[in-house]
């Protein structure tokens, strides 16, 4: 059986709080690789765009545990470095991407970990059927799509989901209630616009 969303943040919180930074990755990867690659992949709307960002995003995840505030939910904290690693990859040219690119060559157990996530999932994404309101989705602003993501498919919470978007340096408290509320009207209108949509292509 499957562990529940706590079980599982409480499973990777013990392994950090524990230094055992490589169990804590593995725990990160076999809990949310799967749905980090596909936002990834979403967002990028490409195979090799979200493949090359997650490469980067489990990079920095391992390495970057060490630091992990607690702040935020352990997946929040995932949502945020995998979205600035796609950031990273859409800025950088070919030549640059490649330099980009950080294998796990200190750790190959989790290199070969993240490889597996990869394959299942974009091999998932490619053979999955796609209903009208998928197609619907795609055709919306990247922004807008991202933002149905987070918070639809990914069920996270708005100040989450406001700390996932948020541009530059952390926000504070004030910040971050005030992009919060403007997210919400967003999706508000955006909701609106999806069903007016779906309902033309039904009629």
């Amino acid at each position: 059986m499957a562990a529940e969303p706590d079980d599982r943040e409480a499973a990777v919180r013990a392994a950090i709080a524990a230094a055992q930074w490589d169990d804590a990755a593995a725990r990160v990867l076999r809990a949310y690789g799967q749905e980090l690659l596909e936002y990834l992949i979403a967002s990028a709307r490409s195979d090799a765009d979200g493949s090359d960002a997650f490469s980067i995003f489990a990079e920095r995840m391992w390495r970057g545990l060490p630091q992990f505030r607690g702040d935020a939910s352990v997946r929040t904290w995932c949502y945020t470095i995998a979205r600035r690693a796609l950031a990273e990859v859409k800025r950088a040219g070919p030549a640059r991407r490649a330099k980009l690119h950080a294998p796990l060559s200190d750790a190959p157990a989790l290199a070969a970990l993240a490889a597996d996530v990869r394959t299942r999932t974009v091999t998932f994404l490619r053979t999955a059927a796609r209903d009208a309101l998928a197609e619907v989705k795609d055709a919306l602003d990247p922004e807008d799509q991202e933002l149905l993501i987070l918070r639809i498919d990914r069920k996270l919470a708005w100040r989450d989901v406001a700390r996932v978007m948020a541009e530059g340096d952390d926000l504070d408290d004030a910040a971050l209630e005030r992009y919060t509320a403007a997210l919400r009207k967003r999706f508000e209108k955006l909701k609106a616009k999806l069903r007016d949509a779906v309902a033309r292509g039904a009629g």
